[in-house]
Order: structure tokens, then C-alpha cells, then sequence
């Protein structure tokens, strides 16, 4: 996993506003062979909240490379997908001990009722303040000085988060 860079737009006391390119994000990706996660916003900048290590003064304009320990991705791809898969299975196999055998649309809908519930609570546990100040890029090192920043980049886009 490589350390992606971006262009600080806006700060503030521990955190950044920061475009990435989708061209940086990741080099396999780049090379058509990563996970495809950024096939969706090809040619497109995304704008996105970073907490700023200790230490880092930062302003608009600057290059910054982001980093996200293994550990934290793992955690939040646990919460995102693998809890919703973990509920949807434990649904249908409880209906299934319970109930004896069940019709398709009972264990569709059992599967349906798990996965809802599992994409509930994951949601929930990301938002909470504690899980997502660990599981938030962080802004580690300033890789150039101040630059311009483009004019369509200062503007706030349903992106950000």
C-alpha cells in the first residue's frame, strides 16, 4: 500500500481539507490491477477531511502525503463489509436452526434482514467520534511548498467529508 498525495485546501486547528487526484491515489490502480475502488471517480478530484500529524503547519496550497495505518484500513473494511456479510449469514443460519428448513424467499428475506442490520450497526460504529479519529487518513509530512491552488478546488463539493 503506497502513501498517496494531495493538495491542502483548507485548514483548520488539527485537520485538513485536502484534493486528492485519483491518478495518485494508488499506483495499482493506476496500472488497472488494484481493487477498483476508483473506477467510479475516474478523472475526478476528491476532496477529503484529514487529521494533521503534531508538529505539521500547514497551509492551502501545500502537497502533503497521506498515510493510513494497515491496521486501521483493515478495521474499517471489517466494519464496511464483513460485518454486513457476518449478520446476513448468522441471520439465515439462525432462521434455519430455528425454524428447521425454510422456503427461498424466507431465507432471502432472514438474508436481507441480517444484511440491513450488519450495514446499520457498521455505519454507526464508523460514526462514532472515538473510531473515526483512528480510522481517518493523516496528513504525516509536507512533500512541497506552497503552490497555487487550483479555483475549482476551493470550491465545497457533496464529496467532502
Amino acid at each position: 500500500m503506497n502513501a498517496p498525495e494531495a493538495r491542502v485546501v483548507t485548514t483548520g486547528s488539527n485537520f485538513a481539507t485536502v484534493a486528492v487526484e485519483p491518478a495518485s491515489a494508488c499506483a495499482r490502480c493506476a496500472a488497472g490491477r488494484g481493487c477498483g475502488a476508483g473506477l467510479l471517480q475516474k478523472g475526478r478530484t476528491r476532496l477529503i477531511r484529514v487529521r494533521v500529524a503534531d508538529g505539521l503547519d500547514l497551509a492551502p496550497g501545500d502537497c502533503v502525503r497521506l498515510e493510513l495505518k494497515p491496521l486501521h484500513l483493515l478495521r474499517a473494511a471489517w466494519l464496511a463489509y464483513g460485518l454486513p456479510l457476518l449478520a446476513m449469514v448468522m441471520s439465515v443460519a439462525a432462521a434455519t436452526a430455528m425454524a428447521g428448513p425454510v422456503s427461498d424467499i424466507g431465507v432471502t428475506a432472514f438474508g436481507a434482514a441480517g444484511l440491513a442490520a450488519g450495514l446499520i450497526a457498521g455505519r454507526r460504529i464508523l460514526r462514532r467520534e472515538g473510531c473515526l479519529q483512528h480510522l481517518t487518513p493523516v496528513a504525516s509530512e509536507r512533500t512541497s511548498a506552497r503552490g497555487n491552488v487550483p479555483a475549482d478546488a476551493t470550491a465545497p463539493s457533496a464529496e467532502t467529508r
